[in-house]
């Protein structure tokens, strides 16, 4: 398996270490949003956050648990 080092992936704007846990997945998004549009990273929150939700939605969908059937 190849290893990835997140300092070449990552931007330091893309990490958010100051703050209170977040609520919850909406929370999350919301927050992840804010800072990517403010730091210039997202030119349509608005899209941007239907993709995170639409991608936190398909995830929850397929998902694989071991006690699920297939």
């Amino acid at each position: 398996m190849n290893s990835v080092d997140l300092s070449e992936v990552l931007l330091d704007e893309m990490v958010i270490l100051d703050r209170e846990p977040f609520k919850d997945k909406d929370d999350m998004f919301n927050v992840m949003t804010r800072q990517f549009e403010t730091a210039g990273l997202v030119s349509d929150a608005g899209a941007f956050k239907k993709a995170l939700e639409f991608g936190a939605d398909l995830h929850g969908q397929y998902d694989c648990h071991p006690s699920r059937e297939m």
